[in-house]
């Protein structure tokens, strides 16, 4: 009988995970792996083994908004992006959390290009 790995199984499922930004570990958890494991075939599959984040400055910028804005944003609880864990080190935005504020900017209708309010 034919072995199957976790790879074989839940590879393309493992891929979209971390370009969502969830860690190794619990992505580890989730197929019964350790994230060792995980980081292991993400290597031998010539993928990145974290997802590519911005840090606030290039995120505001991207975006066309400040980060007063989304620091407001993650106080409410819309957001929730990635700290470094230092008191005042720098927070990390993946591509979820990206697409949620540009969800939110293009509610409210703020942000570079948009027509403001009369």
């Amino acid at each position: 009988m034919p072995q199957t790995g976790v790879w074989h199984i839940h590879g393309a499922e493992i891929a979209d995970l971390i370009r969502q930004g969830v860690g190794t570990a619990e992505i580890g958890r989730r197929f019964g792996v350790s994230r060792e494991r995980i980081r292991a075939l993400l290597v031998q599959h010539n993928l990145p083994t974290r997802a590519p984040m911005l840090n606030q400055k290039e995120a505001a910028a991207l975006l066309g908004c400040c980060g007063a804005f989304l620091t407001g944003l993650e106080r409410k609880g819309l957001i929730s992006p990635i700290h470094s864990g230092l008191t005042r080190g720098p927070v990390y935005y993946p591509d979820s959390e990206l697409a949620k504020i540009r969800a939110i900017m293009d509610k409210k209708r703020v942000g570079r290009g948009r027509r403001k309010k009369k």
